[in-house]
């Protein structure tokens, strides 16, 4: 498969006219764009098996959070350019369509390589604010693998595990050579989920413990202000009634209430609880009189392997 697309942006800075109140547009112009393109390979001929190949170049323009920042933590850089780059990356996932029917497994890992020129990045200041910078040019590579699995309806596991290396290859010296700001080199995630359905009223039940790792980083391009690895646990339990309409949910996190902080440095709650209430009406009945010739009937609602993907994208975050 391949495709190309030719990007373009325009912006213009807005000044409030002090007897009017309204907005002027004055200078602060500024035009971008820049052509893309992408290449991609599937092959399926593998028993449950897929393998993926993706080659591109790729181009991101400044965010309006990157150019004007939240006056806060965040200073803008309206000089900012667009970073521009090639990818690759190379994978493989498989879908177990050899275990028993009701069993779902799946496993994806991936090689990707990047590199790229006016990387933006958000650097740390000396006063503690993030200003977006473009730091020349850099090198990604690393190495992804996931897995999913649905086993016996009463169990479910999911993890994730991501190394990265990261190299600033500028011509500065002070930064040649050195990690790139707040990308840790390894991220762990595993959860672990037992439940039932059908349990005396309730349309189901369960419970779960996670766990979170991300290696140490750096704030600065000169790797001197570092953030110290964090290990985050968490449990939490829900239950589901009136066929799934009702759920309740409670949600622990950060069970060892450890001091840790975030990748730009700030530190993150200790102990928190989170109790939720949803309620969605998955069948409405119709109107007495109502026409019904034509209705598709409804859907009995999402299957496992359905669930299991939404809840596999969610992980993690």
């Amino acid at each position: 498969v391949a495709s190309a697309r030719y990007e373009s942006v325009h912006s213009e800075l807005a000044t409030q006219d002090e007897v009017t109140g309204r907005a002027r547009f004055e200078g602060g112009e500024g035009s971008d764009s820049a052509p893309t393109w992408r290449l991609a390979l599937l092959q399926s001929s593998l028993p449950y098996s897929t393998l993926k190949l993706n080659l591109a170049r790729s181009v991101r323009f400044p965010s309006l959070f990157e150019l004007f920042g939240n006056t806060g933590t965040v200073k803008g850089s309206p000089d900012l350019e667009p970073e521009e780059g090639m990818t690759a990356d190379i994978g493989v996932v498989h879908a177990a369509g050899w275990l028993p029917r009701g069993q779902h497994l799946s496993i994806e890992a991936t090689l990707f390589w990047q590199e790229m020129e006016r990387l933006i990045e958000l650097v740390q200041n000396s006063q503690g604010a993030a200003v977006a910078q473009n730091l020349g040019s850099a090198r990604i590579t690393g190495a992804e693998l996931g897995a999913f699995a649905d086993l016996m309806q009463a169990l479910r596991l999911r993890g994730s595990l991501t190394w990265m290396h990261t190299e600033d290859t500028s011509a500065v010296r002070a930064r040649r050579g050195k990690s790139l700001p707040k990308r840790p080199e390894w991220k762990a995630f595993g959860r672990v989920e037992v439940y039932r359905r059908g349990l005396w009223a309730l349309s189901a039940v369960g419970a779960s413990f996670e766990a979170e790792h991300l290696s140490g980083s750096v704030l600065d391009p000169a790797n001197l202000v570092k953030v110290p690895a964090r290990t985050i646990l968490g449990a939490g339990a829900w239950a589901e009634l009136l066929k799934g309409d009702l759920r309740i949910a409670l949600d622990l996190r950060n069970l060892s209430s450890n001091q840790v902080q975030d990748l730009a440095g700030y530190p993150l709650p200790g102990l928190t609880v989170l109790a939720s209430l949803r309620w969605s009406a998955t069948s409405v009945p119709e109107p007495r009189g109502a026409p019904t010739a034509g209705v598709p009937p409804p859907a009995d609602g999402a299957t496992s392997e359905e669930e299991a993907s939404k809840e596999s994208r969610n992980a993690g975050r």
